[in-house]
């Protein structure tokens, strides 16, 4: 297995050492989309360092180009500029459509086949614009999974408990529009509601812990300048599913489409692998049309990214 980043900043760079933790591949190919930089290079050489400690024997090269990596069959895509303190992530929309327009437009001439896992904000409207941009037959948003593992943290301190026995998923958009499944929330492999057995308790811990996992990533980009680490070890988790083709639930972004939408977009549902195609996770009514809503205001995001995309290119 082959797996490429492209894009080394502190995201990019962290999940590549998160990576060498794993041992689902053999080469990991490394591209800076700021040509000319250096520190695709140099994380390669502080990274073989890493990996003689952890006992890894992957080969790590640093790549000038995205043309070169034909042979990858994984490819993670983290490059644009990062949320800053008090600015959500749609305000990214006009930078970071340029920077993804122009890597798609070179990926899909040299790897159409790849699986690629798009983490560039705004990650949903970023991942539909790649993959009309490519016409790669396979693009993922990393979408919602860091928001489960941060609802599954907070849940666990809230209840007291060890977070190996909490499940819950967060759907819809990576962003303002998420939605919480709390049908899909599980203590002890039972469900919330009963392991609770108090409906006014359940509701007011429901309302904070939706408030602390949309307002945490503020906070961290506030006092340490950006996330990294719960992103990094994240996307490394939809790195090990999509490449060994792991039988875990896992909310990622795939391409949605309802009649409400006149096209498809990617938002986050809870899917797994079931003799190779992703399967859903079945959702109450209710969820699903949050997920829908969610849909409608990636497509204004994304309409939005397109624009910038295609004046960029005039």
């Amino acid at each position: 297995m082959h797996i490429a980043i492209v894009g080394m900043g502190r995201v990019g760079q962290t999940l590549a050492f998160q990576l060498l933790h794993e041992n689902f591949f053999e080469e990991l190919s490394l591209v800076d989309a700021q040509n000319g930089s250096g520190r695709a290079s140099g994380a390669a050489i502080d990274l073989e360092h890493a990996a003689g400690s952890l006992k890894c024997n992957a080969c790590i090269h640093s790549l000038d180009s995205v043309d070169d990596l034909s042979t990858a069959e994984v490819i993670i895509v983290t490059a644009g500029k990062p949320a800053e303190a008090n600015q959500g992530r749609r305000h990214l929309v006009s930078s970071n459509s340029i920077v993804i327009s122009n890597l798609a437009r070179k990926l899909g001439k040299s790897n159409p086949d790849a699986k690629y896992i798009i983490v560039t904000n705004p990650v949903d409207a970023m991942s539909t614009l790649f993959q009309k941009e490519s016409g790669a037959s396979s693009v993922i948003s990393s979408g919602c999974h860091i928001d489960s593992l941060r609802l599954r943290s907070e849940l666990a301190k809230f209840l007291g408990l060890d977070i190996g026995s909490i499940e819950a998923f967060v759907g819809g958009e990576h962003g303002v529009d998420s939605v919480f499944l709390w049908s899909t929330a599980r203590v002890h492999g039972i469900s919330l509601s009963e392991y609770l057995k108090n409906e006014t308790k359940e509701q007011d811990m429901k309302h904070e812990l939706e408030r602390l996992v949309r307002e945490r990533p503020e906070d961290i980009i506030r006092t340490l300048g950006g996330v990294v680490y719960g992103p990094a070890c994240a996307v490394a988790d939809i790195a090990r599913v999509v490449s060994t083709k792991q039988k875990v639930f896992i909310s990622i972004g795939l391409p949605f489409r309802s009649p409400k939408l006149e096209e498809s977009v990617h938002v986050s549902r809870p899917v797994s692998f079931t003799n190779g195609d992703f399967i859903t996770k079945k959702l109450t009514e209710e969820e699903d049309d949050k997920i829908e809503r969610a849909a409608m205001a990636v497509l204004d995001i994304y309409r939005s990214a397109e624009s910038f995309a295609h004046v960029t290119t005039i």
